[in-house]
């Protein structure tokens, strides 16, 4: 073989300016594996976002129903009523409001945050579902997975 042929077989045949073919295939190999180890931990991360703005609006909606007890001794059934803005979070979540079927909205109520079926935000199976309830003067705070088990940890609902 001479050494022309040989310079190439095995790399840049002279002074021709380029990348040769195992070059361009390790770099797009590393993109690859790059990209398959950010990806997850971004789509977390906007989950974990996402999560927070709706945790920021059901806080938002408690003080509310607080201020409008104070002066209408009963909650409020709707957040029009509370003059609270849920276009934050509109795109992501669905709110309710929902009180005893008994007693109407005077002793208790229940915030309730749902993953809209047409968001990404549906993807979130760990924290789905956020629940703020005031039962007896006691706010719990609640979340559901996506089989609908409460969950505890203080990931969905951080202090």
């Amino acid at each position: 073989m001479t050494q022309s042929s040989a310079q190439y077989l095995w790399g840049r045949r002279g002074n021709t300016p380029g990348f040769t073919l195992i070059e361009l295939a390790t770099a797009i190999l590393v993109i690859g594996i790059l990209s398959a180890i950010a990806y997850p931990n971004y789509t977390s991360s906007i989950q974990k976002s996402r999560r927070g703005d709706a945790i920021a609006v059901l806080t938002a909606i408690t003080q509310a129903q607080e201020r409008y007890r104070m002066s209408h001794a009963a909650y409020a059934g709707d957040t029009e009523t509370l003059n609270v803005d849920v276009s934050k979070i509109s795109k992501h979540y669905e709110i309710a409001i929902s009180g005893d079927a008994v007693t109407g909205m005077t002793n208790v109520f229940r915030l309730t945050a749902t993953p809209l079926s047409t968001s990404p935000q549906s993807n979130d199976l760990r924290c789905g579902q956020l629940i703020v309830s005031l039962i007896r003067g006691q706010l719990e705070y609640i979340s559901k997975d996506s089989t609908g088990a409460s969950i505890t940890t203080p990931e969905c609902w951080p202090k």
